[in-house]
């Protein structure tokens, strides 16, 4: 009976190797997932990085958080809502420092392309009155192989 040499050996290694290269580009171009998103999302939307909200939603949400306003850029929206954050300072709006919530979600559902996630986020204001918590549910499509937010239904 034959004994394997080195070459086999050689040639055993180099498959595995290439195997596991390949699953860890599969992993790496299949991006975020959907509890990913949706933590980036809130954390935008609470750190009032509008921008990225703006970049993380659907174009079906854009309409929505855009409150009707026709913006044709993420970057209009991101202008517009600093002028309106800094108008609306002192007129009782709860402002929440970045350390001072904390976002939990737990994926619900995902298949065909949609995905539901559930969140809870913790926050305490720069008063000490305005704490509280918010939960919800976000939805989300896959755009493009990428995670995007379809809808948020808080309560």
């Amino acid at each position: 009976m034959r004994r394997p040499g080195r070459r086999t050996a050689v040639v055993a290694i180099v498959a595995a190797l290439l195997l596991a290269v390949a699953a860890s580009c599969v992993l790496l171009l299949r991006g975020e997932g959907a509890e990913d998103v949706a933590e980036d999302y809130l954390d935008a939307v609470w750190s009032g990085d509008w921008e990225t909200q703006c970049e993380l939603a659907s174009e079906q949400w854009r309409p929505v958080i855009f409150e009707g306003y026709p913006f044709g850029t993420c970057e209009q929206y991101r202008q517009a809502s600093e002028k309106a954050e800094d108008a609306d300072a002192g007129d009782g709006v709860v402002t929440v420092d970045a350390d001072k919530f904390t976002i939990t979600v737990v994926e619900l559902s995902e298949g065909d392309g949609r995905a539901r996630v559930s969140y809870l986020v913790e926050y305490e204001g720069a008063d000490s009155e305005d704490t509280g918590l918010e939960r919800g549910t976000i939805e989300l499509v896959e755009v493009d192989g990428n995670w995007r937010v379809a809808g948020v239904a808080v309560g």
